[in-house]
């Protein structure tokens, strides 16, 4: 049997993550044994405690390795997942061909479920249960004819129904929380150089918290207003095509930016040299201005003196584009 669920789909911070575990029937006994539900309902140190389990009795990867002290047993757990990023998820949802949110998830069920079929022949595979939020006869009618050779049950609160969702469920927020926390520990060291500790840290010295990272959470909403660049926007962590960061960055006075390719091109036809000056490229400079000569190009080689937007993504300047 498997068990299909997902983390993240509401939230405007961090990434969306669906996961896959699969078992033998008989394996099922054991995940509640150890307690396997609603990831939503144990505490961080639950859900640890439950993948780290899942990660010693894990069988086989999608890569065709053996993991884990299950080696050798018939029984044991495998999972696979696929994780989207905010950035991501926002260039589709605002690409010139949209993809909604939904039709992101159900490329990402189609994804995991071939990984988990590179490990569990199609024909030994009884029941795959899927939790869904929306209509789960449409939902079951579309996984049906994506893959017409596996039996699809799909229910609202499947991860508390069914222990192999509830499997699936823990390794998508064990995931989706572990991206959050690696990205406090990146970017955000890179904002406090910029910022200083109090840009980011609290009066005790803790980084500010998130909160749960949905729109509506008082936590989350202080978060985003605190890092609000007036240039570049907000941290990768935040999905910019959400209607609350829209918001913000209406409220907050930042920068619009007008894009001359959107604009109509009069000098339509014409090679680049003969065209209008205004759709040349401009360059900007980013650098303190009190830079002298002789600093400038330790500064330029270094990174020194360039917006943290430009140092996290290991961005260098061309002379030519």
């Amino acid at each position: 049997v498997a068990g299909i669920d997902e983390a993240g789909r509401g939230p405007v911070l961090g990434p969306m993550v669906y996961a896959v575990a699969w078992c033998p029937r008989t394996f099922e006994k054991e995940l509640k044994r150890e307690g396997f539900t609603d990831s939503k309902q144990l505490t961080p140190e639950k859900r640890e405690a439950l993948f780290a389990f899942m990660k010693r009795e894990r069988k086989q990867t999608p890569d065709g390795e053996v993991e884990g002290e299950a080696e050798g047993r018939k029984a044991g757990i495998g999972f696979a997942y696929e994780s989207l990023s905010a950035r991501e998820i926002g260039g589709k949802m605002l690409d010139a061909k949209k993809c909604s949110l939904n039709e992101m998830a159900f490329e990402s069920t189609c994804n995991i479920i071939r990984a988990m079929l590179k490990c569990v022949p199609e024909e030994r595979m009884e029941t795959v249960f899927v939790d869904t939020l929306g209509d789960p006869a449409r939902h079951r009618d579309k996984l049906k004819g994506a893959f017409p050779g596996l039996q699809f049950v799909v229910e609202s609160k499947a991860d508390l129904n069914y222990p192999v969702v509830s499997a699936a469920s823990i390794v998508a927020k064990c995931t989706r929380d572990a991206s959050v926390e690696a990205f406090a520990c990146r970017e955000l060291d890179l904002l406090e150089e910029k910022n200083g500790s109090s840009g980011d840290n609290g009066a005790d010295g803790a980084r500010m918290p998130f909160g749960s990272g949905y729109p509506s959470d008082p936590a989350t909403k202080d978060w985003l207003a605190a890092h609000l660049d007036p240039v570049f926007g907000f941290p990768s962590l935040v999905r910019f095509s959400w209607s609350t960061v829209k918001r913000l960055l209406e409220e907050s006075g930042a920068v619009e930016v007008t894009w001359e390719c959107d604009e109509e091109d009069e000098d339509e036809g014409k090679p680049w040299r003969q065209k209008d000056n205004r759709f040349k490229q401009q360059t900007l400079g980013f650098a303190s201005a009190a830079a002298n000569k002789r600093t400038k190009g330790a500064m330029e080689s270094s990174g020194m003196g360039r917006h943290s937007f430009f140092r996290s993504r290991k961005l260098q300047k061309v002379a030519i584009v």
